[in-house]
């Protein structure tokens, strides 16, 4: 190891495990690396839990493991964000909650283009009710029945977050519980 603030004195000791032994041993250890140890971090975090829930498709292609490295990397730094906001999920959970929300998504999508109805996708309601960014926006070319329970009116205000249709008489009680 190279550092040019830190040096190899102050020696100290490390404990560390002797196989042949079988047992505990100290062992001289530089500054340098007492430091690194000690302060290592982030990036080190994100390399193993990166590692430890890799995408496993492989491909011929030169670019697909840089594409798969993005999206595990992207998934991760989502799963940090998910932590910090106070969410309880594990990081398989958030996978799988993040995939099933996109498939979801996927075949509503596909459903609305050949006509029939939709299902209500996974974390919708929080969506709904997170009182952040929902506005309304005119939609000249699609027209739909309001999604407020109870309301018939066909109208074009969109909600641009949720991407649903809610008349303006409405707006505000869709987004409130």
């Amino acid at each position: 190891m190279v550092s040019s603030i830190l040096g190899d004195k102050p020696m100290s000791t490390a404990r560390r495990y002797n196989r042949t032994a079988k047992k505990y041993i100290e062992v001289p250890q530089p500054d340098v690396v007492l430091q690194y140890n000690r302060n290592m971090g982030g990036v080190d975090r994100f390399d193993q839990n990166l590692n430890h829930l890799r995408i496993s498709v492989g491909g011929k292609k030169w670019y697909w493991q840089i594409i798969t490295w993005l999206l595990d990397a992207s998934m991760q730094n989502a799963w940090q964000l998910h932590k910090k906001a106070g969410g309880s999920l594990t990081a398989l959970e958030f996978r799988r909650e993040v995939v099933c929300y996109l498939l979801m998504e996927a075949a509503a999508v596909s459903r609305n283009n050949s006509g029939s109805g939709r299902q209500t996708r996974p974390g919708e309601a929080d969506l709904r009710y997170d009182n952040v960014g929902h506005y309304p926006v005119i939609r000249k070319n699609q027209r739909q029945v309001c999604k407020f329970d109870g309301c018939t009116t066909r109208c074009q205000v969109w909600c641009e977050k949720c991407n649903r249709c809610v008349c303006i008489y409405h707006f505000k009680d869709y987004h409130c519980r």
